[in-house]
C-alpha cells in the first residue's frame, strides 16, 4: 500500500444505497485511498441497500473467512405480480396472480425455515463458464441454473408487517442465500406470484448497518477515521502472544515450536482451533497447531519499510 493515502490495512463498513453496483462502490474507494487493494465481501444486487463490508489492502485476505458469515436482510415481498427480474427494476410478465392472505404466508413460512434447497434466480451473479447468469439474462438467452441448486440455511424467516400487496420480513440466513428466489419460492408456494420491491442487508457478519457509513461522509470527511482495524471482524477468534525472539521467524512466514506449559502451548491447546498471532504488540495474522508448531496460515502483518 506504499502510494495509498493510508497504510494500513483494514475495512470500512459502507452503507451502500440503491442504484450503484458493488463494483461500483470499490471502484469508488479504489479512487478515494488511491489504493488498488480494495474488494467488498459479497455482492449486493443493484437495487439492495444496506451493509457492504469493503476490505482494503491485505484485508482482502481474509475473504475465505468472512464472506461466507451470516447476513441479516429486511425485505418486501410484492405479492400479485412478476417481472422478469424478480425484483421492481425488471418488466412486469404477470399481474393477475392473488393476494394471499396473512395467515396464509404465515403458514407457508415454516417450509423455508432451517436448510433448504435454492435454484438461483436467472438474473443472479452466478458464474457459467465465468459469465454472470445475469448478463446472459440480459442478452436474451435462456439460462437453466438447475445444476446450480444449493442448500442454504434460513435462522430466522419472520412477518414483521403486510401492507396491501406488501408484506415485510426479517430474514438470517447463510452467506449464499438469493433472496429474490426466496421470495419467488414463497409465492410459488401459496401459488401466485411475487417480486422483491425492496431489500436491505442489515447485517454481515460483525459489520452491522447501525455503525456504517455513507459514500457521502467517506468523500466529505477524514476517511481514516472510518477505517476498521483489520482484527475487527474476527472477535470469535482466541489470541496468542508469541515471545519476542520469534519476532523474525514470524515476520518470514515459518512455523515456530510451542513450549510445554507455556501460555501460548495452554491457549492453543484448549482451543484446537484458528487463532489470531501477535508478536510485540503486532498482528501477524491467522494461525494454527501443526505437529507441535504454531504455523501461520494468513499472512497479515503490515509492512514497516
Amino acid at each position: 500500500m506504499q502510494n495509498s493515502i493510508y497504510s494500513k490495512s483494514g475495512f470500512i463498513n459502507v452503507l451502500k444505497p440503491s442504484g450503484p453496483t458493488s463494483f461500483d462502490i470499490v471502484y469508488r474507494i479504489r479512487k478515494l485511498l488511491k489504493e488498488k487493494k480494495v474488494g467488498h465481501l459479497g455482492t449486493l444486487d443493484p437495487l439492495a441497500a444496506g451493509v457492504l463490508p469493503i476490505a482494503i489492502g491485505k484485508a482482502n485476505k481474509l475473504f475465505k473467512e468472512l464472506a461466507f458469515k451470516k447476513k441479516r436482510y429486511r425485505a418486501v415481498f410484492t405479492f400479485g405480480k412478476d417481472t422478469d427480474t424478480a425484483d421492481s427494476a425488471g418488466e412486469v410478465l404477470k399481474r393477475d396472480g392473488r393476494i394471499p392472505e396473512e395467515g396464509e404466508v404465515l403458514a407457508a413460512l415454516e417450509k423455508f425455515r432451517g436448510t433448504i434447497s435454492q435454484k438461483p434466480h436467472r438474473y443472479s451473479a452466478v458464474k457459467i463458464g465465468g459469465i454472470k447468469s445475469c448478463d446472459l439474462a440480459r442478452c436474451g438467452l435462456e439460462v437453466d441454473l438447475t445444476f446450480k441448486r444449493r442448500e442454504v440455511e434460513i435462522y430466522k424467516l419472520e412477518l414483521i408487517k403486510r401492507q396491501g400487496a406488501d408484506f415485510t420480513f426479517d430474514i438470517v440466513c447463510s452467506a449464499g442465500t438469493y433472496i429474490r428466489s426466496l421470495c419467488c419460492d414463497i409465492a410459488a408456494e401459496l401459488g401466485t406470484y411475487a417480486y422483491v420491491s425492496m431489500l436491505i442487508r442489515l447485517s454481515s457478519g460483525d459489520f452491522d448497518i447501525a455503525n456504517s457509513v455513507t459514500l457521502e461522509e467517506l468523500e466529505e470527511g477524514d476517511m481514516s477515521k472510518y477505517i476498521l482495524p483489520i482484527t475487527y471482524p474476527l472477535k470469535e477468534y482466541s489470541q496468542v502472544s508469541v515471545p519476542d525472539r520469534y519476532y523474525d521467524t514470524l515476520s518470514n512466514g515459518m512455523s515456530i515450536p510451542l513450549l510445554k506449559h507455556s501460555t501460548m502451548h495452554n491457549v492453543l491447546h484448549s482451543t484446537m482451533q484458528k487463532v489470531l498471532v501477535f508478536c510485540k504488540g503486532e498482528f501477524f495474522g491467522i494461525g494454527h497447531v501443526v505437529n507441535g508448531q504454531l504455523k501461520l496460515d494468513i499472512f497479515l502483518k503490515e509492512n514497516t519499510t
